[in-house]
């Protein structure tokens, strides 16, 4: 199973509010271990993303050596359909430090697949 049906998989878990889609994150590990989050949203301001719960279920699981390799986000339309979902700041700081040089695969907003490699967090940088 692909990475990005595994986060899809995960997304229609999510508990958001209408405000925000359903979203999934899967990961594979260098070891080929697989981890998923689902968002949950309980109100404006409270709750957690997928990736941030994908990453550290991977971490708790693997402590520090984790080696994450590849990363899939997926969002969802309120028709089921893939939606665009990429990182928000805070994200991009934990995939920086949990998961640098990971290829992370995401939807754009005109529906395209997209990806880029994970740039290693740098103390001080902003990310």
């Amino acid at each position: 199973m692909s990475l990005e049906l595994h986060a899809l998989l995960a997304a229609q878990q999510s508990l958001t509010t209408a405000d925000e889609p359903p979203t999934g994150a899967a990961l594979r590990t260098r070891g080929g271990r697989i981890y998923t989050g689902c968002a949950i949203r309980l109100d404006a301001g409270t709750g957690g993303c997928a990736l941030r719960h994908a990453l550290a279920a991977a971490r708790a699981e693997e402590g520090p050596g984790l080696e994450v390799e590849a990363i899939a986000l997926v969002g969802l339309g309120g028709d089921g359909d893939p939606v665009s979902a990429r990182p928000c700041a805070d994200c991009r700081r934990w995939l920086a430090v949990l998961a640098p040089g990971a290829m992370l695969g995401y939807r754009e907003r005109d529906g395209a697949w997209a990806s880029l490699q994970v740039a290693p967090h740098h103390p001080g940088a902003k990310a």
